[in-house]
Formats: C-alpha cells, sequence, structure tokens
C-alpha cells in the first residue's frame, strides 16, 4: 500500500471511486464521464491550502483525501478533511487509516492546532466508529450548517 498526492492522471480512479459510492447518489447524476470531468478540474487546480491524496493498493487508487488549510483570525492553523473515501471492496485493509495518518502528519508539519471532519450518521464509517478508534471525538454540542448557494434566488 502507498499513499502519495494525487496527480491529474489519478482523475478516473477517483472519478471512479466517487461513482461506486452508493450513499452520494449526486455523484452518479450526470455519469461517470462529467465526474472525470469535474475531478480532472480539481486536480489540475494547484493550491498551498489544499491537498489531495490517494491511497493504492497493488498499483490501483483505491482510496482519495482532501483537506483544506486555514487559519481563523485569532487561532492557530487548521485543516478541514473535506473527503476521505475508500472503495467498499477495500474497506478493512487499512487504507483509511493510512490516509488520515499522513494527513495528519502534514498537519502537524503545518503548525495545525486541529484537524475537523463532517461524517454523515448513515455512512458505515460512522457506524462502525472509523473516526472515533482513530482519536476523533464527535462534538455533541456543534451543528454542521449548509447553505446551497445553487438553490438560492
Amino acid at each position: 500500500m502507498s499513499i502519495r498526492p494525487a496527480t491529474p492522471a489519478d482523475a478516473r480512479a477517483v472519478a471512479k471511486l466517487l461513482f461506486s459510492l452508493e450513499e452520494y447518489p449526486s455523484y452518479r447524476q450526470h455519469g461517470l464521464t462529467d465526474l472525470e470531468t469535474r475531478v480532472t478540474t480539481g486536480l489540475n487546480v494547484q493550491s498551498s491550502h489544499r491537498s489531495v491524496l490517494v491511497a493504492e493498493l497493488e498499483g490501483v487508487v483505491l482510496g482519495y483525501s482532501a483537506v483544506h488549510w486555514f487559519t481563523p483570525v485569532m487561532s492557530a492553523p487548521e485543516g478541514y478533511v473535506s473527503d476521505l473515501f475508500v472503495h467498499a471492496n477495500a474497506t478493512g485493509q487499512g487504507l483509511g487509516s493510512s490516509l488520515l495518518e499522513a494527513l495528519t502528519v502534514e498537519a502537524k508539519a503545518r503548525g495545525c492546532k486541529r484537524l475537523a471532519l463532517s461524517n454523515w450518521r448513515n455512512r458505515m464509517s460512522y457506524k462502525r466508529g472509523f473516526y472515533a478508534k482513530r482519536g476523533w471525538q464527535e462534538k455533541a454540542d456543534s451543528a454542521r450548517f449548509v447553505l446551497d448557494l445553487e438553490t438560492q434566488t
């Protein structure tokens, strides 16, 4: 198994991984070709404020993660893990844990105070306690709010 930075050449593999996620029908909404185009566009954007990694097993990309780096006005740098997905056929093989570890190492190297993420309670990773088993703490007193700008008039 290896963890490495994603490149535009990984777009098809990442798109296929996202397309396979039954919990996220929006990834399949416009077809695999459209999804691959969107992933390619995203991977072509270079930014010091984002890290995208892939996890490979025997040369096949089976996991993917993205973290966004930012510094709140009166705080130390932080990271927000926006994506961490492992193909359903590859769960339990350490890919997700290795991706989290690589993100943690980078966060510490950047002097980050903390990492954060959101996880849907209906996902298997939540039900299995994937993040809690790795030291992540669920904040019972917080709420996740989303403003859908596409539906705003």
